[in-house]
């Protein structure tokens, strides 16, 4: 690897955890409260360092959702998307691995419902869209039944999961469980018998 090629991977390193820092800082104390000194003391860099990967808190606050989003993304997309193994071990991976960026989840709620930040994300949005569409006719498709069918039950794992890691609330996320894995059971049975016949 060349110097430059070297310089604009550690820069790209170094800039990926000042996000995580600042995602983290903003879940944890609001998006207006949370102040540029705040964000310095949580990335451990001084302003100017911070100046020089985000010329404001508005563009800190567009990386840390476009980062979101991605991480949240790929977790969709790896546990659900692309994955043939058992629709209920698929879910329960999602849910714990949803759970293990929920400051990142909590982070997305804050800029969804600030007035400053909800019409800047919009564009930041449609990729996550994009990918829940895709989701639902994966499983449409691997079930062998409607979009229509499988849109409820979606929805439900998607708000379920929202509601567990905003308020870490483990009996909720059961409670859904139990609710949802018998529906799931008979869509993945009527599928088997579909194929048997």
């Amino acid at each position: 690897m060349n110097d430059k090629a070297e310089l604009e991977a550690r820069r790209s390193l170094k800039k990926r955890k000042i996000i995580d820092s600042c995602r983290k800082a903003f879940s944890e104390g609001g998006i207006e409260a949370t102040s540029i000194s705040k964000l310095c003391k949580a990335a451990k860099v001084n302003p100017k360092v911070m100046y020089d990967y985000f010329p404001s808190k508005e563009e800190i606050v567009l990386a840390c959702t476009s980062r979101s989003f991605e991480m949240i993304s790929d977790i969709i997309v790896r546990d659900i998307k692309n994955n043939d193994g058992d629709i209920i071990e698929n879910i329960d991976k999602l849910i714990d691995d949803c759970y293990s960026v929920r400051e990142g989840i909590r982070f997305l709620y804050q800029v969804v419902v600030s007035p400053n930040y909800r019409e800047k994300i919009q564009k930041l949005v449609m990729p996550l869209h994009q990918i829940y569409d895709d989701c639902k006719e994966t499983l449409s498709e691997k079930f062998g039944v409607s979009i229509e069918e499988i849109e409820p039950i979606f929805h439900l794992i998607v708000s379920s999961i929202d509601y567990y890691c905003l308020l870490e609330d483990k009996a909720s996320i059961e409670y859904a469980k139990k609710e949802l894995y018998p529906e799931i059971r008979r869509l993945v049975e009527k599928t088997t018998q579909a194929k048997a016949e």
